[in-house]
């Protein structure tokens, strides 16, 4: 068989393959115009047609994918910018050791389903989850259908998700460019061919790009004319592959490209990644050029909520990473409001409700809100928004936790002072004598460096509810009198 003959006969063979593509396509034009004559009482035989059409795309996408191969001549004369397989696929494994660590804390329960839906943690091991190449391996009707076409040396299976287990070749990178081809193109489903060539663009990219561009670039042109791919998809599979790489000159020429490619189309993770490689302003660059940016109240939340939430998340973390907490705020209102219009409150507890409910969505933007103040330290310019009580909830929930967690830190006393800003006082009371009793028993068991950060935190709240008494006084005895300022910073 051709597909298993050496190169110098495969380009040999190429006429012939060429037209071996174009009979497929014949077939598969055929096979279309049976199936819509048959009616629904003869299913079966229209499953079977079904299934002979996948079958028979898949072989011509396969094909004409390995005439391009072969006038390249599967990439022999062109070097990579790897010394050889293992050193780049260990260079993959820090790209993914290096996404994980600096990987934004999930707003989903780790035990819950959409973590692992969610393992993903690189571009390209989104994409290749998103064809569903494992499900397809395990098929073994399908499998025997394209064994004949698989090269023997491919990998008999495959895995998505990339492992930091050097000796598990059946993952990214590809062996080589016989084995991508196989993979991606005999497996999943054939209406996923323009992911596939993206994704093999992805891997043409990332084998050469740091390699002089006279080098490589007239493929990736060739490969993009040959398929009909257009200039912002090459740049988009470029942007992939430099943001998945680890390096900050892979980082700069991301960041250089992105208005090229910064679309209502663009991929919602762009802005994720670019936050947490700390360029906020790149990443609200790219909410602006998507419409990300704001939130229309005409804009409708996706059914399962899931994705929309994860994407307001990330708009809200842009902009207080970028310092406009009022922005930040402005679309998290926004973000609920129409959540709530659209989405009936049918169970009263967070942790009751089901996941597309407005409760859910509230609690998940609240969290990361109040998370995001406290790591950056603007609680301070937190609790003077005008936060409606079921936001409160959370933020009071959030404060007091933490000051539970870190009692050294001012979060409880801040809490104290959100209160008492809105005159109320019997609840700045409670959380005082509340926050008291925990310090009391941390003071018996702590270390006196702890401790001593402790009793300051807890000397400023003393001041400040006795200054909040002496207030109250005056206001009884002189009831026109000005009204007192609260003071926020623990050093005053």
């Amino acid at each position: 068989m051709i597909y298993r003959s050496g190169l110098e006969m495969m380009e040999s063979k190429l006429s012939q393959l060429q037209k071996f593509a174009a009979q497929l396509a014949g077939i598969y034009s055929v096979l279309e115009v049976m199936i819509a004559s048959f009616t629904e009482a003869v299913s079966a035989h229209v499953n079977d047609l079904h299934q002979l059409i996948e079958n028979t795309l898949k072989a011509k996408q396969h094909s004409e994918a390995m005439i391009w191969c072969i006038r390249h001549r599967f990439l022999q004369d062109i070097y990579s910018r790897y010394a050889d397989y293992t050193s780049w696929s260990s260079d993959v494994i820090q790209r993914k050791a290096s996404a994980e660590a600096r990987k934004w804390p999930d707003i989903f329960d780790k035990g819950s389903g959409d973590s692992e839906a969610n393992q993903g943690t690189l571009f390209i091991e989104q994409a290749l989850q998103n064809l569903g190449i494992e499900q397809s391996y395990r098929s073994e009707e399908e499998e025997a259908a394209i064994t004949r076409l698989q090269n023997e040396q491919s990998s008999s299976m495959f895995c998505s998700t990339i492992t930091a287990d050097h000796f598990s070749l059946n993952r990214y990178p590809f062996k080589n460019l016989r084995e991508a081809v196989d993979v991606l193109f005999l497996h999943g489903a054939s209406d996923m061919v323009i992911a596939k060539q993206a994704i093999l663009l992805y891997y043409l990219f990332d084998r050469h790009w740091t390699r002089p561009d006279s080098e490589w670039r007239y493929l990736v042109d060739d490969f993009a004319a040959t398929f009909g791919i257009t200039n912002r998809t090459l740049l988009e599979c470029l942007v992939f592959c430099l943001l998945d790489d680890y390096s900050s000159e892979a980082l700069e020429e991301a960041c250089s490209l992105l208005p090229k490619i910064s679309s209502k189309e663009a991929h919602p993770k762009i802005a994720q990644v670019l936050l947490e490689r700390q360029r906020p302003d790149m990443a609200l660059v790219v909410l602006k050029c998507t419409g990300r940016d704001s939130f229309s109240v005409t804009e409708s939340i996706e059914k399962d909520g899931i994705s929309s939430l994860s994407e307001a998340v990330t708009a809200v973390r842009v902009r207080i990473e970028h310092g406009h907490l009022t922005e930040a705020f402005v679309y998290h209102r926004s973000y609920c409001s129409r959540v709530k219009e659209q989405r009936a409150a049918d169970m009263t507890h967070a942790g009751d409700a089901l996941r597309s409910s407005w409760i859910y969505h509230v609690e998940g933007m609240m969290t990361e809100f109040c998370n995001i103040c406290i790591e950056r330290n603007l609680v301070d310019k937190m609790i003077d928004l005008p936060w409606d009580s079921e936001e409160e909830k959370h933020l009071h929930k959030s404060l007091f936790d933490y000051a539970h967690e870190m009692p050294t830190e001012p979060c409880g006393s801040l809490l104290v002072v959100y209160y008492l800003r809105r005159y109320r006082y019997l609840e700045a009371y409670e959380v005082d004598r509340s926050l008291q009793r925990f310090e009391q028993k941390k003071l018996e068991s702590t270390t006196e460096e702890i401790a001593s950060k402790i009793r300051k935190i807890a000397q400023w709240r003393e001041n400040l509810v006795m200054t909040l008494d002496h207030s109250i006084s005056i206001f009884f005895a002189f009831p026109h009198s000005p009204s007192f300022i609260l003071p926020t910073n623990c050093d005053q």
